[in-house]
């Protein structure tokens, strides 16, 4: 059985077990719709905060820092994601995020190859109602892709 996003409700199953959320974005919307209304709530975070900082010195985001480093196409994907959505798109209830990984991979590695910069784009763009998803993305150059802006060619 597929577990979906809390906020979205796209397919998490690339996450850990216990996630409920698909991105950090999704995570800090559902917060802010929820809790972030209330002072008391946020006075009571902000002090957990604090205090788990205190006990944990020298830890920070080294864990997330170190996956980032060895799993740096898979990052990529879920940071294109977050990115659509901060610029408004939507993610298609099909999106899978391990098939968006290849266009993550062949644009770093085209770009480590040919010594020009490579972007992932989408197809259709987001501002005219393209989604990101697996079936709207492709690699082109980054001169291309500022080119192209927010055109689409049928």
């Amino acid at each position: 059985m597929s577990r979906l996003c809390k906020q979205c409700e796209t397919s998490i199953d690339h996450k850990r077990k216990d996630a409920i959320y698909c991105t950090k974005v999704c995570k800090k919307a559902y917060a802010h719709s929820q809790n972030y209304q209330d002072p008391a709530f946020v006075e009571a975070n902000r002090a957990r905060g604090t205090k788990w900082r205190v006990d944990n010195p020298g830890r920070g985001f080294a864990d997330t820092e170190r996956w980032h480093r060895e799993n740096p196409d898979r990052s990529a994907a879920i940071k294109g994601k977050e990115a659509a959505i901060r610029r408004g798109g939507s993610v298609a209830e099909s999106y899978i995020l391990d098939l968006c990984v290849p266009f993550y991979t062949e644009s770093r590695r085209l770009t480590r190859e040919a010594g020009i910069r490579y972007d992932v784009d989408h197809v259709i763009p987001l501002s005219k109602g393209g989604l990101h998803c697996q079936s709207n993305l492709q690699v082109l150059t980054q001169r291309e892709n500022v080119q192209k802006g927010n055109k689409h060619d049928v």
